[in-house]
């Protein structure tokens, strides 16, 4: 299949306005499905609806879009709709989840769940969110294999049976990989204050291993869900990826099989600056657009990408750009406080001007690098036979998930 033949937007502002409708009927759907499962608690509690829907739905576009790409603009598969909203629930869990273990306060503005109910409640409403998903995502899989049994081998039924189950798979894979990346945070979270890696100075060897925890599990905590998004885009766009050992491989036409492989590389990499752009934003990021206060990761013990620039330095992205380089002072005070049970705001207030003077110039940059290498990556996928306009749109998509814009 030639994907480079006529497409059915004609401009880029057509394409945007596709994807806009898509991204309003999830939402419409979402809203729908956190009502009903939670009709009481927005008047008597929290405004639970407004808090996990006012979202960016950056995710659920990269759904949209990578289907677009596969498909050439063609109407969005009705499955691919109920797909993004059973991902936009397990997204909202983990929303819940996190603030309850930062004990964040605020979230786009609205009070959190762990404030306002306790954290115990709050965890048994992610949980309950996560609950919905999986029951509906079964009810669904069920009906079609019933219809399957009663009907004989009709290759519509065994499809449709197949596509709810894949679909599911999708997002319980990226589900296991998400609780896996909190796990390994965690437990670096655990070393840091059992001074498992000794009294500062740290040593090379120390930075290093702290580096390749921390980068395994910011791929699996933030990583894993926005590839799945994709995935499921790609999925519904005509192309199945499997990583089962007996069955390996893709499974589609042999056109979109070459554009899916580089669509999930970049997407990859992507979910990687995702966090790393939340981690500048953890510094620097201001309380009125945030809901949280700077140095929240500094408050509760948890190193990122930041204040590992910090301990990394000096490097030649130093030399090169003639960015200040941190003494061995306060790369000890940043590491003292770090492994500190408790920390007072002076602490906190110390450590976190480090980390923005040191620690925030090299992340921008890096992040700047990338997305001049998304860029010639996303060139390649033209060369495969998606449409400039594509291109353009997944462009923009990317540099919209590493500044955090749109």
């Amino acid at each position: 299949m030639d994907l480079s033949h006529s497409t059915p937007v004609a401009t880029l502002e057509d394409a945007v306005q596709y994807l806009d409708n898509g991204i309003s009927i999830i939402k419409h759907r979402l809203r729908e499905r956190v009502q009903q499962r939670f009709v009481n608690l927005r008047s008597r509690y929290v405004d639970l609806e407004g808090y996990l829907l006012t979202s960016k739905y950056l995710r659920e576009r990269g759904a949209l879009l990578s289907y677009a790409l596969m498909t050439n603009f063609k109407p969005i598969h009705r499955k691919l709709y109920r797909s993004c909203v059973d991902g936009g629930l397990i997204h909202a869990a983990s929303v819940i989840h996190d603030d309850v273990e930062d004990r964040a306060k605020f979230r786009r503005g609205y009070r959190t769940p762990n404030t306002v109910l306790g954290e115990e409640a709050a965890v048994f409403i992610g949980d309950e969110l996560i609950a919905d998903e999986v029951r509906t995502s079964f009810d669904s899989a069920v009906s079609k294999m019933k219809k399957l049994a009663r009907g004989g081998k009709k290759s519509s039924h065994f499809l449709d049976a197949y596509s709810s189950l894949r679909s599911s798979q999708i997002l319980y894979v990226a589900m296991d990989y998400m609780a896996k990346g909190q796990t390994e945070e965690r437990l670096l979270h655990r070393d840091l204050r059992g001074n498992v890696f000794g009294e500062a100075p740290l040593p090379p060897r120390a930075v290093e291993e702290i580096s390749q925890r921390l980068i395994s599990f910011t791929y699996n905590k933030t990583g894993s869900l926005i590839r799945a998004f994709f995935e499921l885009g790609v999925f519904y766009g005509g192309v199945d990826w499997s990583d089962n050992k007996e069955f390996p491989g893709l499974y589609g036409e042999e056109p979109k099989k070459r554009v899916a492989r580089e669509l999930l590389k970049i997407v990859e990499k992507v979910g990687f600056d995702f966090q790393r752009r939340d981690d500048i934003l953890d510094a620097v990021g201001d309380f009125q657009k945030t809901g949280k206060e700077p140095g929240m990761d500094i408050r509760n013990g948890l190193i990122n990408t930041v204040h590992l620039a910090v301990f990394e330095s000096p490097s030649p992205l130093h030399e090169q750009l003639q960015l200040p380089v941190p003494s061995q002072e306060e790369k000890n005070l940043l590491y003292a406080i770090l492994c500190k049970k408790r920390k007072t705001e002076e602490h906190v207030l110390q450590a976190n001007t480090i980390a923005i003077r040191y620690g925030v110039p090299v992340i921008e940059h890096r992040l700047e690098q990338r997305l001049q290498d998304y860029s010639q990556s996303i060139d390649q996928l033209h060369t495969l036979g998606v449409c400039e306009i594509g291109c353009e749109l997944f462009r923009g998509l990317a540099q919209a998930m590493v500044k955090r814009e749109i």
